[in-house]
């Protein structure tokens, strides 16, 4: 009897330990089927789409609280960044220029102010490279010109260009048709940038059905005529607009392709389409401006004459003395502000004067090649910096500049573990559904404001990098870089976007 009794204990011990064990081999299968691997697994089921063997694709997923890597695509290739070169950019600018840098322009002057107001002297307005310099802060440095006593100006006026050494394309985007062209993407860099160095044509509708419409200029440049072959139609017609552009040379030899562009004798935009007779306000196109200190010389002084402030004397182009004084400033907003706009809406001309200014630490007139050499040394500094990696600007209109996926995680993991500069560079990234270029991507619950980004695009290349937030509190890095696009850019929107969703969906807390 006894030992009938041991038996059935020991029978019924094996049947606990063996529901014990199914316990925990379920409890493991749960905790594996959620942990970071499952992960992977979810995003690697993507690259089944032939998608992936048609076009150059690298992706890499960091989870920025382990900093392991959690999937990875040809991370370590090289591509196209497009605009996506900006969020590098940003963060050396943050780190070498300090997020409350500032482009000031100075106006100065020689000689003396008399007791009426005559500046018997000469004028010096010093070009800093401001990207946001428009005709408002011109205004608001001429009154502080007239609030500090003058009147008139008996001497010459000069404005000094010299910080950057002349005016000159983004280096790396030689596309014929933009240098024909000038669209407003494709600026000129300048020391005395004006209106992001781009006219504003402003078309409105004729008095009458028929009659040719009316074009103006929101800041008028000597060097620009409009050919106005634009119809005002019915309230129902269908509206169009064709803008070409002719430059013509005083030079005819001049090689159009060089980085400097001198003496523009005229510039002809040809306006050709129709609008509708009932058009409630203008439209406007930007297009970039050639000579873009001519454009601010001529608006600075409209807007002295406009104060009322008298000169006689020579207007032109010169470097300021030493022995002159301060008699006016502006001070841009600081850099953080900018680059919130610069990374949110993709201003190439604010990346590009950034990069120069990166060079000023090294040596003035400033060189994009000393910008690009300090982009070189944060990578290196970094670990990250490659042979294969050719960088040309600071905005990414090149479609031959190469960087690796992996290298901008770890520019995105080192800023965010920044604890000085890391909530700068945090904000000024377009958020989800929200704001930026990543405001009509994910505009539904869960998903609105958990990714913040930099996207960027030019012809066959369509790249993101992002910030993600999933719903279980862990953040991530995703960088997605495409080239050589054999499907539209909607479709590689559409599955980058699937795939921060994934990521947002993705719980490891089972």
């Amino acid at each position: 009897m006894n030992f009938l009794l041991i038996d059935v204990l020991n029978f019924q011990r094996k049947i606990v330990r063996l529901c014990l064990f199914g316990m925990v081999m379920f409890l493991l299968t749960v905790t594996t089927a959620s942990a970071e691997p499952s992960l992977d697994r979810k995003l690697s089921s993507y690259t089944q789409h032939p998608f992936f063997t048609e076009s150059e694709v690298g992706i890499q997923v960091v989870n920025l609280g382990t900093k392991e890597e959690v999937f990875s695509h040809n991370a370590d290739s090289q591509f196209i960044p497009a605009s996506v070169m900006k969020a590098l950019t940003a963060a050396v600018a943050l780190q070498e220029l300090g997020p409350e840098y500032r482009f000031v322009t100075d106006i100065r002057y020689t000689g003396e102010i008399t007791k009426e107001g005559v500046l018997k002297g000469n004028l010096y307005i010093i070009g800093s490279g401001d990207p946001y310099m428009n005709g408002e802060a011109i205004w608001k440095m001429i009154r502080n010109m007239k609030v500090a006593g003058v009147r008139s100006i008996q001497g010459g006026i000069y404005f000094d260009d010299s910080r950057y050494n002349g005016a000159s394309y983004i280096p790396g985007w030689g596309k014929e048709v933009d240098l024909a062209n000038g669209p407003s993407y494709f600026p000129m860099r300048s020391a005395l940038n004006f209106n992001t160095n781009n006219v504003a044509i402003m078309v409105s509708p004729g008095s009458r059905v028929g009659s040719q419409a009316e074009i103006q200029l929101e800041y008028p440049y000597s060097l620009v005529e409009v050919d106005n072959q634009v119809k005002t139609a019915g309230a129902g017609a269908r509206s169009w607009m064709q803008i070409e552009r002719e430059v013509k040379y005083a030079d005819s030899t001049i090689d159009t392709s060089l980085e400097e562009i001198h003496d523009v004798e005229k510039i002809v935009y040809h306006i050709k389409g129709r609008i509708p007779v009932n058009t409630q306000s203008p439209w406007v196109y930007y297009r970039s401006i050639l000579e873009p200190e001519g454009f601010f010389q001529e608006n600075f002084m409209t807007i002295l004459q406009d104060h009322g402030i008298g000169h006689r004397g020579k207007v032109g182009f010169q470097s300021f003395p030493d022995n002159s004084v301060l008699l006016a400033q502006h001070r841009s907003d600081p850099l953080r502000v900018l680059i919130a706009d610069m990374n949110k809406h993709s201003r190439n001309l604010t990346a590009e004067m950034l990069l120069l200014e990166l060079g000023s630490l090294t040596q003035i007139p400033a060189q994009t090649k000393d910008g690009v050499a300090l982009i070189e040394n944060y990578l290196q500094r970094l670990g990250v910096w490659t042979e294969g990696t050719v960088v040309y600007n600071g905005s990414g209109l090149s479609p031959t500049m190469q960087l690796q996926p992996s290298q901008m995680t770890a520019v995105m993991l080192d800023m965010v573990d920044n604890p000085f500069l890391g909530p700068e560079y945090l904000v000024s990234l377009s958020v989800s559904g929200r704001d930026g270029t990543l405001r009509k991507r994910m505009r539904m619950e869960p998903y609105i404001a958990r990714a913040r980004g930099k996207t960027g695009s030019i012809n066959g290349v369509y790249c993101v990098a992002v910030l993600i937030d999933s719903v279980d509190g862990n953040r991530y890095a995703m960088v997605f870089f495409a080239n050589k696009l054999r499907r539209r850019s909607s479709f590689v929107r559409d599955l980058q976007n699937q795939m921060i969703q994934e990521i947002i969906d993705h719980s490891t807390s089972g």
